[in-house]
C-alpha cells in the first residue's frame, strides 16, 4: 500500500522560485551575487518493508534542486537554469525489451521576467519521435494568475487545437472568489461554461462557504458540491459540512457528509469524527485520533470503525523520528510548477526515520498487516546564491533596525499601489506575507519578528513594476 502511495511521489517536481538581493540601493545593472553554503540532510532514497529491493532513489545539483527520482520501473531528470527554475521534466519507463529506461513524456517550462510560468508544453515520444501532445499557458493581472489555456495538438491537422479555458477572479486580498472554467468543442471553436466555483471568506480569510457546479454542453446542472467551514476563535477548522447534487441520481441538494475536529491544547487535531447522511439522520462512520511526542510530531494516527457493537482500530499510522535533526537541518525544496508538495518534510520538527502503516480489515486483533517505509539521509553543501537586482535611481528601500529580534521598520519610497512584503527563512520558505498601501510614494510599516528563531531572513518587496529583496538578521 505505501509504495503504491509513494508512486505518487515520483511526480514531484521542485523548483526554487525566489530572487534573493542583499543591496538597499543599486544604481544602474548589477551582475554582482553573493553565495552562502548550507549543511543540510538531504533525503537520498525511501525503502519499502513489501518491496526492500525497489527503493525510490533521490539526486539534488550543487544548489539543492531535485533533479531526479528514481525507481524499478520509473524515473524523471528534472533541468534547472541559473535561478533555479525548473525548465525541463523528463520521465521515463522501464522497457523489459531493452532492458533500460526508455524516455516517454517531456515536459519543458518558460517563464517570464518576473519568474512566473507562462507556458508548459508536453510531448511523448513514440516509435523514436518526439510528438506534441499538451500545452497549457498562463496569464497574470497585478502578478495573479487570471487565465489559464490548455490545448491539445492535433496530429491531423498539426496545429493546436483549444480545450479548456479557466479564468480567476480575486478578493482585495488576493483569495480566489470565482473559479470558470469552459470548454471547447472538437475544433476548438465554441466554448460553454462547464464548470465554476465559487468561495466565501470570513474577515480571517478563512473560507467558509464553496460551491461547485459543473454542467453539460446545453448548460444543464449535472453534479455540484456544496461545502461549508466552520472555525474555531484560533482560526482553526472545526466542522465540515458537504452537500451534494447530481442530476442522474437526485435533483435535490442532499446533505452528503459531515466532519467534526477536536484540538489539544497545543492546537493540534486531537480527533476527527466523520459522519454519513442517511435515513434522513447523521450516521458517525469512522472516528481518527491523532497522537503526538513533546516536540508535537504526531508519532501515531488510528481510525476506528463501528463493528459487532464496539468501535475497533481498522487502520494506524505510526513515525518514528530521529531527534538528532530538527526540520530546520532538513532540505525542503520548493514545489515545482506542477504545485506538488513532499509533506512529510512540512508536518514534522524532527527527521522521519520509519513511516508504518498498519490494516486490518478484518477488525480481527491478530490480523494486522504492516508496509514499513525507511527513510535515508546524508549530509549535503547546498549552495544559494543571492543575486543583485535592478533597481531604478529614485526609488528607495530601507530597512532598520537591522539585526533586530523585536522590531524592524520597512521604508519605501518611490512606488506607488498596493506592495506586497513576504518573509522567507534561508531555505527559500515563506513565513509571513502582507499586503500594504503607501501613503503617496512612501511606504512605512513594522513588522514583529520577535517569534522568529535566530537567523537570516529575507523580505521580498513586490508589485506590478517593482520587486527587492532584503536581507533581514534575527539575532
Amino acid at each position: 500500500m505505501k509504495k503504491y502511495y509513494f508512486f505518487i511521489l515520483f511526480f514531484i517536481l521542485f523548483g526554487i522560485q525566489n530572487t534573493f538581493s542583499q543591496t538597499i540601493v543599486e544604481k544602474g545593472e548589477s551582475k554582482s551575487s553573493s553565495k552562502t553554503i548550507l549543511q543540510l540532510m538531504a533525503l537520498d532514497s525511501i525503502v519499502h518493508f513489501l518491496a526492500p529491493g525497489e527503493p525510490t532513489i533521490f539526486d539534488y545539483d550543487e544548489r539543492g534542486n531535485l533533479i531526479l527520482i528514481k525507481d524499478v520501473f520509473h524515473k524523471i531528470v528534472n533541468t534547472y537554469n541559473q535561478d533555479s527554475l525548473l525548465l525541463s521534466s523528463l520521465f521515463h519507463i522501464w522497457d523489459y525489451d531493452s532492458n533500460c529506461f526508455r524516455p516517454h513524456e517531456l515536459t519543458e517550462y518558460t517563464y517570464d521576467n518576473n519568474r512566473r510560468l507562462i507556458q508548459d508544453v508536453m510531448s511523448v515520444k513514440i516509435d523514436n519521435v518526439w510528438l506534441s501532445n499538451s500545452k497549457r499557458t498562463q496569464e497574470y493581472t497585478n502578478d495573479l494568475k487570471s487565465r489559464e489555456i490548455n490545448y491539445y495538438f492535433n496530429r491531423d491537422l498539426n496545429d493546436w487545437i483549444l480545450s479548456t479555458r479557466i479564468e480567476y477572479f480575486y478578493n482585495n486580498n488576493h483569495l480566489i472568489v470565482n473559479e470558470n472554467t469552459y470548454y471547447f468543442d472538437n475544433a476548438g471553436d465554441n466554448d460553454y461554461l462547464g464548470s465554476r466555483v465559487s468561495n466565501t471568506y470570513d474577515p480571517n480569510n478563512n473560507m467558509t462557504y464553496s460551491l461547485f457546479e459543473s454542467y453539460n454542453d446545453t448548460a444543464t446542472l449535472v453534479y455540484g458540491t456544496k461545502t461549508y467551514f466552520t472555525y474555531n476563535s484560533d482560526n482553526l477548522l472545526t466542522e465540515q459540512l458537504l452537500e451534494s447534487y447530481s442530476y442522474y441520481y437526485n435533483t435535490n441538494w442532499t446533505p452528503y457528509n459531515k466532519i467534526e475536529i477536536s484540538y489539544n491544547t497545543n492546537n493540534l487535531k486531537l480527533s476527527q469524527y466523520t459522519y454519513m447522511y442517511g435515513n434522513e439522520a447523521w450516521n458517525l462512520h469512522n472516528i481518527d485520533s491523532f497522537y503526538y511526542d513533546v516536540y508535537t510530531n504526531q508519532v501515531l494516527a488510528e481510525t476506528y470503525l463501528f463493528y459487532n457493537e464496539a468501535w475497533l482500530c481498522s487502520q494506524k499510522v505510526i513515525h518514528d523520528f530521529d531527534y538528532n535533526y530538527t526540520s530546520d537541518q532538513l532540505l525542503k525544496p520548493k514545489p515545482s510548477p506542477a504545485n506538488y508538495t513532499l509533506i512529510y518534510f512540512e508536518n514534522y520538527s524532527h527527521m522521519l526515520k520509519y513511516d508504518i502503516q498498519g490494516t486490518n480489515y478484518s477488525l480481527d486483533a491478530d490480523a494486522w498487516s504492516f508496509d514499513t517505509s525507511q527513510y535515508f539521509y546524508s549530509l549535503k553543501s547546498i549552495q544559494i546564491s543571492l543575486p543583485a537586482n535592478v533597481v531604478d535611481n529614485v526609488i528607495s528601500l530601507m530597512v532598520y533596525p537591522n539585526p533586530t529580534n523585536e522590531k524592524t521598520i520597512i521604508s519605501l519610497v518611490g512606488v506607488e499601489g498596493e506592495i506586497e512584503i513576504s518573509i522567507y527563512d534561508i531555505q527559500s520558505r515563506e513565513i509571513m506575507r502582507i499586503v500594504e498601501k503607501p501613503v503617496g510614494i512612501k511606504l512605512e510599516v513594522g513588522i514583529d519578528v520577535s517569534s522568529f528563531k535566530k537567523g537570516t531572513y529575507f523580505l521580498k518587496l513586490r508589485n506590478g513594476k517593482y520587486s527587492q529583496t532584503k536581507k533581514l538578521i534575527v539575532n
